[in-house]
């Protein structure tokens, strides 16, 4: 018995996926059959092909089901996505674009819930231990870790360095909603979101890298 798939004959005939044979188209079947496939053996163009496919619609879900700003939905279609590449398999029997899109909305459903699960329960632990947050921070420590700040994202490369000041904006300019900096730069809005995630997720550890070996000079 075939483990991937078995199709016999022309269009509409039989198609057996984890165990399971079904009728269906075999065209329709078998791109999908073959993207849920190449996603679980680690195939990143057909990841990349499923990620632009349905970023705007998970984050039009997300936005839907949060009521949330861009940053907490961003947060939510990536963790999506994280989910999705990590549990496709044609164990599921995913056969058809439509067994996909309902898969793939619960995995955004689930994935939004967790989040604003997570968000509420560390808001109930901020209002029960009230004195246990730091200190204010001095301002010349304040200030020290703005000049710090800078110094990362002017050490970056002129296009990432652009990146950023068009999402989030500086003194002298407003920042841009994902479409249109996605637009400015030639990228889609999965591609700039995924870039946008990158830079993030460098400046934060580079950030408690930093932190931490303050406090180690301060021992």
């Amino acid at each position: 018995m075939a483990n991937f798939a078995t199709v016999v004959g022309g269009a509409g005939e039989v198609v057996e996926v984890g165990g399971v044979e079904r009728v269906t188209d075999v065209s329709v079947t078998a791109d999908v059959i073959g993207l849920v496939h190449s996603i679980a053996v680690g195939d990143t163009a057909a990841f990349a092909t499923f990620y632009e496919s349905w970023f705007d619609r998970a984050l039009h879900l997300a936005r839907s089901l949060t009521r949330r700003d861009d940053h907490f939905c961003f947060d939510v279609v990536q963790d999506a996505m994280l989910r999705a590449v990590r549990s496709l398999s044609p164990r599921l029997g995913i056969t058809s674009h439509a067994d996909l899109d309902r898969w793939m909305t619960r995995v955004v459903h689930t994935t939004a819930l967790d989040a604003l699960r997570k968000e509420s329960r560390r808001r109930a632990r901020e209002r029960l231990t009230p004195t246990s947050r730091s200190a204010a921070v001095p301002s010349d420590t304040l200030a020290e870790r703005i000049d710090w700040l800078r110094a990362q994202i002017e050490a970056l490369d002129s296009a990432d360095r652009s990146l950023l000041a068009s999402r989030f904006g500086t003194y002298a300019y407003p920042a841009r909603t994902l479409a249109d900096t996605a637009r400015d730069h030639s990228l889609s809005p999965g591609s700039a979101t995924g870039r946008l995630t990158r830079l993030l997720t460098r400046l934060r550890r580079a950030a408690k890298a930093h932190s931490r070996n303050d406090e180690h000079r301060s021992m």
